[in-house]
């Protein structure tokens, strides 16, 4: 009798789909106020995927103030209450369940209706908040590595989230979770809502903390690695320049973040060309990181492989393969997987072991392509270093920004 008093049968058969759905979801909010929160909350997050996993991530995220929300407008408290909320959704056809325990789904259609169920525009930018905020909590830290399925349903979120707070400008102070969410798209596409994602992350940061802010500076490097993607090379060497001006200025010229943007460069150069730029952004990256981190350092080794590759290029055969067998014997003794580029550092020595400097190249048609995972890939700044990279040691010990090495290689070499 209770569970009949909860879930009363309705008939709807002189009603439109749209009223239907209205008064279910009345009726939803009569029974059990959490389960209607959780679908308004869900209009800005991915239908395909309803789980406590982004709200679990949410209620742990150490950044958030206790006492931030009102206590009427809070998520559920716990995978328990999560799923007696999704439950009473699921008995009035709002969601439906799917073969993994504990996930459900929301009709494509009844998704749309529910963001339209929502007429007032301050609750619709409160639930749009906390929507960034739950995807960019989601984000695993960059030293843990995250499965290609679990990337997938994250970046659904990611993305819908992105574009419903696009269409609210008015929503602002969220620098930090834009930042955050971007960084992470940016590792598996380039697409341009990415890049807006980082353009309104760098307004926030601007305004918020200034031009010449550290964490403002790591955004414009991290778009000008995203432009380089997008094959917008006048942008690239824009948001660069930018970055490196700013960066000496706060941190010094011999600082690993500055290095970091001048090997960027010597990457833009290098693909503009401009082999001389190219030589001198290299060697430059290559003088400070010695010194900073050491000769056996994988991004001391990155700059070697780069300058390697660029000296490959342009036929200076002694210069390359002095510079490969440094890159090979460094990476043969580091603790980082860099097979990849072990093995296509073989594949050049052989090729470039003729005598007197000469290249033996009558066996091979085309030059092949070097793995581009690690040392031909830009250093982006982490999407966390607010305050961290300014007060980071500049020599020994991990670097303050890391490399974009996805498991992409590692995935391909393993299959």
């Amino acid at each position: 009798m209770a569970y009949q008093d909860r879930y009363p049968l309705q008939e709807y058969a002189e009603r439109s789909v749209l009223t239907t759905w209205k008064m279910s979801y009345e009726q939803v909010r009569t029974v059990e106020p959490r389960a209607a929160l959780l679908l308004d909350q869900w209009a800005f997050l991915h239908p395909g995927e309803v789980s406590y996993g982004l709200i679990e991530a949410y209620n742990d995220d150490p950044e958030l103030v206790v006492g931030e929300e009102e206590e009427d407008e809070a998520l559920v408290a716990d995978e328990l209450s999560f799923l007696d909320a999704v439950g009473v959704l699921a008995e009035y056809s709002l969601v439906n369940s799917m073969e993994d325990k504990g996930r459900f789904s929301i009709h494509a259609v009844v998704h749309e209706w529910s963001l339209y169920n929502i007429a007032d525009d301050d609750t619709r930018e409160r639930l749009c908040v906390r929507a960034i905020r739950m995807v960019a909590a989601s984000v695993p830290p960059s030293s843990v590595a995250i499965g290609l399925q679990e990337a997938q349903r994250l970046l659904s979120h990611a993305r819908l989230a992105a574009r419903r707070h696009a269409k609210m400008e008015q929503v602002t102070g969220l620098h930090s979770e834009l930042h955050q969410v971007a960084y992470f798209m940016s590792d598996w596409e380039s697409s341009q809502e990415v890049v807006s994602l980082y353009l309104r992350a760098l307004r926030g940061y601007e305004e918020a903390l200034g031009a010449k802010h550290t964490s403002t500076l790591n955004t414009v490097n991290n778009l000008g690695i995203l432009y380089a993607d997008q094959g917008k090379l006048k942008e690239v060497e824009e948001m660069y320049l930018r970055a490196l001006r700013g960066k000496e200025e706060a941190w010094g010229a011999k600082h690993t973040s500055t290095l970091d943007t001048v090997n960027n460069l010597g990457n833009l150069y290098k693909n503009q060309g401009k082999l001389k730029e190219a030589e001198e952004m290299y060697l430059r990256a290559l003088r400070g990181r010695e010194e900073a981190w050491g000769a056996k350092h994988t991004s001391t080794l990155d700059t070697v492989y780069n300058l390697a590759n660029l000296y490959n290029e342009q036929d200076e055969i002694a210069k390359a393969k002095a510079m490969y067998e440094r890159a090979v014997e460094g990476y043969e003794d580091v603790e980082v997987d860099c097979e990849a580029h072990i093995a296509y550092i073989t594949e050049q020595l052989s090729l470039l072991g003729g005598t007197d400097g000469e290249a033996d190249r009558g066996c091979q048609a085309v030059d092949p392509q070097p793995p581009t995972s690690a040392a031909d890939t830009a250093t982006r700044a982490s999407a966390v270093a607010v305050t961290d990279l300014t007060n980071a040691p500049n020599a020994g010990g991990a670097a303050p920004v890391r490399h974009r090495k996805r498991d992409f290689l590692l995935r391909v070499l393993k299959r």
